[in-house]
């Protein structure tokens, strides 16, 4: 029991981590649905952009709060998800969340493309962060195992 605790118990935390984040972050999304009493249309939701903020705002966060506060230096992995997945994901979020806000009308006729695109990142984003919390846990607890 003490095993699976040690490995699923850092995955646990890095997705009750996320749910928070989920929940939490995305706060303004759940505000206008209550005042708008669920009255929001799914094209309105996905040209809004709330998701691809969420995105950019996470994945942004997560890199500069793990390449500022990780101590020693960084696997090979991490250092993949920091010179890679970021720009992956940054840049089409931020040209998509552009495109959506200077050109609603124009957005609207290609809303199916426009939400595959947020879920494909919302996926990603979710993904990467995990990964990222999972990383971070994993020093933390082998640091912990090292001073005792």
């Amino acid at each position: 029991m003490t095993n699976l605790k040690r490995i699923f118990g850092p995955i646990e935390k890095s997705l009750r981590w996320f749910i928070l984040t989920l929940v939490i972050g995305l706060s303004q999304v759940w505000v206008v649905f209550i005042a708008e009493f669920g009255e929001m249309s799914l094209e309105q939701f996905i040209i809004d952009g709330g998701i691809l903020f969420f995105s950019i705002v996470l994945i942004s966060s997560l890199m500069i709060d793990h390449f500022l506060f990780s101590e020693g230096t960084l696997s090979g992995f991490v250092k993949f998800m920091f010179s890679i997945v970021p720009i992956c994901l940054i840049l089409p979020s931020v040209a998509l969340f552009i495109s959506c806000y200077m050109a609603p009308q124009k957005a609207s006729s290609h809303l199916e493309f426009i939400g595959i695109a947020q879920i494909i990142i919302f996926l990603i984003t979710a993904l990467y962060a995990i990964l990222i919390k999972l990383d971070y846990l994993k020093n933390v607890d082998s640091c912990k195992t090292q001073q005792q």
